[in-house]
C-alpha cells in the first residue's frame, strides 16, 4: 500500500490508532450532552443555566467542535 504501510491490515490498524482518541472524546461529549439535554424539572433549570454559562464563556463551542475538528 504505497510507501507508508506494508499492507491493507497495517493501514487499517494505523487508521484505527489515529482516530481512536478523537472518536472516544466525541462519544464522551455526546454522552454528557445527552444526559444534560434530557433533564426535567429542577434538572432542566440546571441544564439551561449550564448551557447558558458555557455558551457565554465559549466553552460550549470548544466542546462541540473539539473532536470533530481535532487535527492529529
Amino acid at each position: 500500500m504505497g510507501s507508508t504501510h506494508a499492507d491493507v491490515r497495517a493501514a487499517l490498524v494505523a487508521y484505527r490508532n489515529r482516530r481512536w482518541v478523537p472518536t472516544a472524546r466525541l462519544l464522551a461529549n455526546s454522552r454528557l450532552l445527552g444526559f444534560l439535554e434530557t433533564q426535567g424539572g429542577a434538572g432542566a433549570l440546571g441544564r439551561d443555566a449550564f448551557f447558558w454559562a458555557t455558551g457565554q464563556l465559549g466553552v460550549a463551542r470548544a466542546v462541540f467542535l473539539d473532536a470533530a475538528t481535532m487535527q492529529p
